[in-house]
């Protein structure tokens, strides 16, 4: 009986565990993506992100959404799309073609518009 007890107490304990924690990594991760794309821009801390979301793409767990960013001058550039990860992979939308990719193989799941 009170191996039954310590089995179903330790179930419990595990499960409060391991629900908390994809909340923590999942803080983590969008945190650590923003700033690989923030890294990347002339004066990272003038970044605006919007329509943040979390996607997988062939098993690679990806953030997308739009960034916005001042420029030399001091002046935002405008909203672009973006596709990034923490570890350092980050495409922006800047131009035309670049857009049109980012819409070909990430709009359906970033709802890129």
């Amino acid at each position: 009986m009170k191996a039954i007890k310590f089995a179903a107490t330790s179930i419990v304990l595990a499960a409060i565990f391991f629900s908390s924690f994809p909340s923590f990594a999942k803080d983590d991760f969008v945190e650590n993506a923003k700033k690989v794309v923030a890294d990347r821009m002339k004066d990272p801390e003038s970044v605006k992100f919007r329509n943040l979301k979390t996607i997988k793409d062939d098993g690679l767990r990806l953030l997308c959404g739009d960034v916005n960013a001042k420029n030399s001058y001091g002046a935002y550039i405008g909203y672009a799309p973006f596709v990034s990860n923490p570890v350092g992979f980050v495409y922006i939308g800047r131009d035309s073609v670049s857009i049109q990719v980012l819409h070909d193989r990430y709009g359906k799941q970033c709802n890129f518009k």
